[in-house]
């Protein structure tokens, strides 16, 4: 956890550098595919200072299989779409949705509307989720404030690592 912790703060030194020598950026391209979680960490409040601290990291079991896909929309805009799947045993549980990606801030915003359920590959429910359908229409006039997101510090060929919105972190290596 604490080398994730030292790449975020060099990438976040060496973005504001390299944004004023080259003007140079990740785009949504680098993101596209599929991509198996590997470790992620929580958040505990601190009633100290009042804000949140990293609770302590998790590898994954082999046996819990997180997958993102990113797949391509307008790519000039940003803008694609993303497949959250779980799978544990013989269900598997894929969230989908709209997103839309700020390569100078490195951060993808998405909102999944839409739901399957399979068990053992049988599609046992599909349908949309939380008004899906009306968040859809409106999800790229959204502010960034009012959206779920990553923030990524690390786009490597074979390697993502982000920070969510509420403050936790996460590796992910392409599939």
């Amino acid at each position: 956890m604490e080398a994730l912790l030292q790449v975020e703060k060099t990438a976040r030194s060496q973005r504001s550098q390299t944004t004023k020598q080259r003007n140079t950026c990740y785009g949504s391209q680098q993101l596209l595919g599929t991509w198996q979680l590997r470790f992620i960490t929580g958040t505990k409040a601190s009633r100290k200072r009042g804000g949140v601290m990293l609770a302590a990291g998790k590898f994954l079991p082999w046996w819990l299989k997180i997958q993102l896909f990113y797949g391509a929309g307008d790519l000039a805009d940003g803008q694609g779409t993303v497949k959250n799947s779980v799978q544990l045993g013989l269900l598997k549980i894929s969230l989908t949705g709209p997103i839309k990606f700020y390569p100078k801030t490195k951060i993808l915003a998405f909102y999944f509307i839409h739901m399957d359920m399979y068990l053992s590959g049988w599609k046992f429910y599909s349908g949309y989720i939380s008004n899906g359908k009306k968040r859809e229409e409106y999800f790229y006039q959204q502010s960034i404030k009012e959206q779920a997101f990553f923030t990524y510090f690390l786009i490597e060929n074979n390697c993502i690592a982000t920070r969510r919105k509420g403050g936790r972190l996460a590796l992910c290596t392409k599939v």
